[in-house]
């Protein structure tokens, strides 16, 4: 009996690096590669605030109306006022940035109380070299400090969310402090997928 081992078979994604390949199946024009290269050597993704900007602006002139209505208007806002951005090579354009990069999109309604906290972690994690983290430039910090969690402090979806829940539930799944809102999960999760449900987002 042989002690060899038969070696393992390439996936499809490792055999595709091996030959130097850049599609996985099938072909891909010269326009579509170059947007991927373009993309790929773009940088890190960067925080992109001026739908939140602007989804912010309208809140604070529709308190007290209802909820529906209050969204609509913030669409209608952000519709409105959003930079455009149309990038080479482009054939179906539309982007919630200025940049022709990644992204880290921000969601206060969301995500409001915790936002301070989410932009130190993403400047600490840059500062000690981690890659890929999520750029933060000053002016970004500035606009998540003094627009955006001034605004949304407890009236995000999450800490309302975790507030709801019966006490031996939210014992369970965020332990035994009253003042965690979010930040400390006691339980596995897939990230983010709290509060993006109720958005009912298709993953």
């Amino acid at each position: 009996m042989s002690n060899e081992t038969t070696p393992a078979a390439l996936s499809a994604q490792e055999a595709a690096i091996e030959s130097g390949k850049k599609v996985l199946h099938g072909t891909a024009t010269d326009r579509v590669l170059r947007l991927f290269e373009a993309i790929r050597t773009a940088g890190p993704p960067r925080v992109a605030l001026e739908r939140a900007v602007y989804f912010t602006e309208s809140f604070k002139t529709t308190e007290g109306q209802p909820l529906v209505l209050r969204w609509a208007k913030a669409l209608k806002n952000i519709a409105e006022k959003m930079s455009v951005a149309i990038f080479d090579d482009e054939l179906i354009v539309g982007r919630p940035c200025t940049w022709f990069g990644r992204y880290s999109l921000v969601y206060p309604e969301l995500d409001g109380t915790i936002i301070q906290e989410g932009a130190k972690d993403f400047i600490a994690a840059k500062e000690a070299g981690a890659p890929d983290a999520v750029t933060v430039t000053e002016e970004d910090k500035k606009i998540i400090d003094e627009v955006l969690f001034p605004y949304w402090k407890g009236k995000d979806f999450t800490p309302n969310f975790i507030k709801a829940l019966p006490p031996e539930t939210r014992h369970l799944f965020w332990g035994s402090d009253p003042e965690n809102v979010g930040t400390k999960f006691s339980f596995v999760i897939i990230s983010t997928s709290t509060m993006r449900h109720s958005q009912n987002w298709a993953r």
